[in-house]
């Protein structure tokens, strides 16, 4: 799939997925990459036109050499705090109890834990304002 046909795609998911943050066209357009490299990092290898100029090191170090420091340089992108965050929220702790290889409970901490991380980097009660001004 060509890149632009998979960012049309994108747009409209963002647009159904985040819709309570619809008026804020400048947060939506900063979620097109960091969800780009999260949909498509297991395809960073493949040479296709979709992963075509897209940068997937931050991505793979948290989910493949995880440590604090890769943990803090993923979150310093504030879009991967707040995506982290309005995911845990939507479906986190359900999915955690519907683990059957991992203990839930413990899951369920660890993944908080991270959401509480993940705050430092999206402080405040609307994390919509956080995501209007340019990406660090």
């Amino acid at each position: 799939m060509p890149q632009d046909e998979f960012i049309e795609e994108l747009i409209i998911y963002i647009n159904q997925e985040f819709y309570q943050f619809k008026t804020c066209d400048v947060m939506l357009q900063n979620l097109v990459e960091p969800l780009q490299l999260l949909i498509l990092n297991d395809r960073y290898l493949k040479n296709e036109p979709v992963t075509e100029g897209l940068d997937f090191s931050c991505i793979r170090d948290v989910l493949f050499r995880y440590n604090t420091r890769n943990l803090v340089e993923f979150f310093g992108i504030k879009e991967n705090a707040f995506l982290y965050m309005f995911y845990y929220e939507k479906l986190g702790p359900r999915n955690a109890k519907d683990q059957k290889d991992v203990d839930p409970v413990k899951l369920e901490t660890e993944m908080k834990e991270l959401y509480d991380e993940a705050l430092k980097y999206v402080p405040g009660e609307d994390p919509s304002f956080y995501l209007t001004s340019d990406s660090s």
